[in-house]
This record gives C-alpha cells, sequence and structure tokens, in this order.
C-alpha cells in the first residue's frame, strides 16, 4: 500500500514539473518573439518636389499622357532616406493620393498605402512599387540613397478607379510602414473614353491636356505605307510592261 501511494505521488510531481516545465518554456519562446517596432518617433518631413520623366529617357520631362503612356520618377540630387534597407530596414514607397490627403500620414502595407482612394504606383508588369531597397551604405545610421524607378503607367487601374481630380504623386521613405521624409509633385487626372485601357489622361497643373485623338499613328503605320507604296509600284510596273508588249506586236 506504501509502494502505490508513493508511486501516484512520483507519478503527481513529475505531472506538476512537466506542466511547469512547458510553461516556462511556453513563456520564454513567447519572449522571444518578435514585436513591431515602435514608429511613434518617425516624424514625416516634405523633403522636395518629384519629377515625372520619360521612362526611357529619364531626362526628358513629361508633362502629360494616357494610362498606358511610360513614366519613371525621379527626386532631386543628393535625396536620401535616414537609413539603408540592408543595415536599418528602410524601404522606399510610392503613392498616388487626392491632394487634400497629406502625405506624410500615409502608412504603407504590402500593396501601398492603406486607406480608400489610395494607391501605390504600378509597373508596366502591374506590380505595385513598393517596398523598393536602398543602395547599401557603410553601416547603422548613414542614410540611404535611393535605387532608380522602374517604368510605370496606369495602365493597371480599372476605367474609372481613380476619379477626376487633381492627386499628389510621389515617393517616401519609410521606417516599417511609417512615412518620414517624402516627395511629391501633383497631377490632375481627367477621364477619357477615348483612352485605353484605363479612360483617363493625367497631366501636370501647368501643362494641356494630353491629345489622343491622332496623336499616334499605330506602331506598324510605316511598314503599312511601304507595303502599300512597294504594291502600287508593283502594279504600275505591271501594266506598263503589259502595255509595252501590246504595242510592239502591233508594231
Amino acid at each position: 500500500m506504501t509502494h502505490k501511494v508513493l508511486r501516484t505521488c512520483a507519478f503527481a510531481f513529475a505531472a506538476i514539473g512537466i506542466l511547469v516545465g512547458s510553461s516556462t518554456a511556453i513563456g520564454a519562446a513567447s519572449a522571444t518573439v518578435p514585436t513591431t517596432p515602435d514608429t511613434s518617433a518617425i516624424q514625416p518631413v516634405r523633403s522636395g518636389d518629384l519629377t515625372l520623366v520619360e521612362a526611357d529617357r529619364r531626362g526628358v520631362v513629361m508633362q502629360n499622357g494616357g494610362s498606358a503612356a511610360r513614366f519613371s520618377v525621379d527626386l532631386p540630387q543628393g535625396s536620401t532616406c535616414p537609413g539603408d534597407s540592408e543595415s536599418d530596414n528602410w524601404r522606399l514607397q510610392t503613392f498616388i493620393v487626392p491632394s487634400s490627403v497629406d502625405p506624410g500620414t500615409l502608412e504603407y502595407s504590402v500593396i501601398g498605402p492603406t486607406g480608400t482612394k489610395q494607391y501605390a504606383i504600378y509597373d508596366v508588369f502591374t506590380a505595385p512599387v513598393v517596398d523598393q531597397l536602398t543602395v547599401p551604405n557603410g553601416g547603422p545610421g548613414e542614410p540611404g540613397r535611393p535605387t532608380p524607378f522602374p517604368p510605370m503607367s496606369f495602365a493597371v487601374f480599372p476605367p474609372g478607379e481613380i476619379p477626376p481630380g487633381t492627386y499628389r504623386i510621389g515617393v517616401a521613405c519609410t521606417w516599417f510602414g511609417a512615412t518620414a521624409n517624402y516627395w511629391d509633385a501633383e497631377i490632375v487626372i481627367a477621364a477619357e473614353p477615348k483612352d485605353t485601357p484605363a479612360q483617363l489622361t493625367w497631366r501636370l497643373p501647368s501643362a494641356p491636356p494630353a491629345a489622343l485623338s491622332g496623336a499616334k499613328p499605330p506602331s506598324n503605320f510605316p511598314w503599312t505605307l511601304t507595303f502599300v507604296a512597294i504594291a502600287a509600284a508593283a502594279l504600275l510596273s505591271y501594266f506598263a510592261l503589259n502595255r509595252r508588249t501590246r504595242t510592239d506586236r502591233t508594231s
């Protein structure tokens, strides 16, 4: 009987030990789980103007275009983020928001700024330009230089998704989704049924609307003209040759 009591007590103490050990392990594991960093110290600052440039000629400023027009963005010379991506987890984001929205208040998720009618800019392959890495610097705490931005357009947006109005388009340096410094410019978006695919045009406030109707012929237009010219020349030669043959036979 005594052995049974001792054995029962041993099992009980062992069970208590397992429970205590498990809870300690769980507590230790939960203590090592990383938490979201405190971004309250990040202070947003507008650092300058953004420039819209032609995607294939970065030195040429772009003033207007249709939804499929390829463009990119340039920042002022010497622009940097407070840190780089490799050492300090800084990222570069793009945005387009109504002009009434302060870009300094934007927070970012994996697909761009959070909030209604607040978007990232999309590249020509329909991916949002978000979480772009900086150029690696010499170590923690040193400024990070932006890398070049890819060709972009508004072709990804369904017709009517971006209502007509004035918008702020720009780039922001962020730390875990919080905005630090940013660069932006204003553009005016208008509905245009003749435009494809998004049925919109955009322009700088000081620029005229984009001329879409008849502004650019189809890409195969020169080849079509060449083919027509060659065919016409061949027909003329054929008729001339036949006429000469008939004349020689009658003479």
